[in-house]
């Protein structure tokens, strides 16, 4: 349930703004059970959803629909073009780097 962390990272921008979720639902159009939902990372929050967030927080989109289990549409052509040589390339980028004495 990778989209948990998109549930952490939306309570911090309310808190930050000082809002409670009764406060923050009617903004973004959802209820606040809904908005509580999302935040638990028991309900996955829709793309349309994600650029309310983004715009009303004034937010990197990329970085919510990331936080939020979704893979951009650029990268995900990138990953379907090379199905096999993505993940290597991936996992090899950001893998630890030993230090060297």
């Amino acid at each position: 349930m990778r989209h948990k962390l998109f549930g952490s990272r939306l309570r911090e921008l309310r808190e930050k703004k000082g809002l409670v979720i009764k406060d923050l639902a009617p903004e973004l159009n959802v209820t606040y059970t809904h908005l509580s939902n999302i935040e638990l990372g028991y309900k996955k929050p829709s793309e349309d959803f994600i650029r309310r967030v983004a715009a009303f927080f004034g937010v990197d989109e990329e970085e919510l629909t990331i936080l939020a289990g979704y893979i951009p549409n650029d990268i995900s052509e990138i990953l379907s073009k090379y199905p096999k040589d993505a993940p290597k390339y991936l996992r090899d980028m950001f893998k630890p780097k030993k230090e060297t004495e």
